[in-house]
């Protein structure tokens, strides 16, 4: 009876250490994957302004909220602001992130 419990205990062990290192290996490849998401990849030929590292500068194209519009504004006082609904308000801007891995750097160009 105490040999079949040993066994048990020794498996049900065995069972949390490989799900372990399997859910590591995968929080591993996911935080990757998430700083290429959030920051773009990285560029070898950008120079970090900061601390002039070179290859350490991660790049990604978005948009940037650069305040109200005041076109739509307008055009929404002279449709009684139905045109809200379709354009919004705010002024988007397509602009590039860039983020050092050396430094923590984060900065933005037009």
């Amino acid at each position: 009876m105490q040999d079949i419990q040993a066994a048990i205990m020794v498996f049900l062990f065995a069972i949390l250490l490989v799900g372990g290192g399997i859910y590591s290996l995968i929080n591993i490849n996911k935080k990757s994957k998430d700083v290429n998401y959030l920051y773009g990849f990285p560029n070898e030929l950008l120079v970090c302004p900061h601390c002039q590292s070179q290859g350490k500068v991660r790049s990604k194209i978005g948009k940037y909220n650069s305040g109200l519009s005041g076109g739509k504004i307008l055009l929404a006082l002279f449709t009684l602001g139905i045109t809200l609904i379709f354009t919004g308000i705010s002024k988007f801007d397509t602009v590039t992130f860039f983020h050092c891995d050396n430094c923590n750097t984060d900065w933005r160009t037009n």
